[in-house]
């Protein structure tokens, strides 16, 4: 029998977060990995996981968005130095 069941660590011990359909003592083991909103935001895991999960960017998304970046560039103020330390 397998069975995969969400958990939560309270410092101590996993607690299940559903009732476990075992028999008191039963030994059983298990293997722990991080549930996919335990990922901290902005982190390459993160990142790499909304890359590979669905809804996935088609090519004609990626060209809109491309054309609108395009289009909302400004550009550069005179007399401004980008180049130069500002301190």
């Amino acid at each position: 029998m397998t069975t995969r069941l969400r958990v939560h660590f309270d410092g101590r011990v996993l607690v299940p977060e559903e009732a476990v359909d075992l028999p008191i003592g039963q030994s059983v083991e298990i293997q722990v990995a991080p549930h996919k909103s335990a990922v901290a935001p902005g982190t390459p895991s993160a990142v790499l996981g909304a890359a590979l999960s669905e809804p996935h960017v088609s090519d004609d998304d990626v060209a809109e968005l491309e054309r609108t970046i395009a289009d909302s560039k400004l550009p550069p103020v005179k007399g401004v130095d980008f180049d130069r330390d500002s301190q």
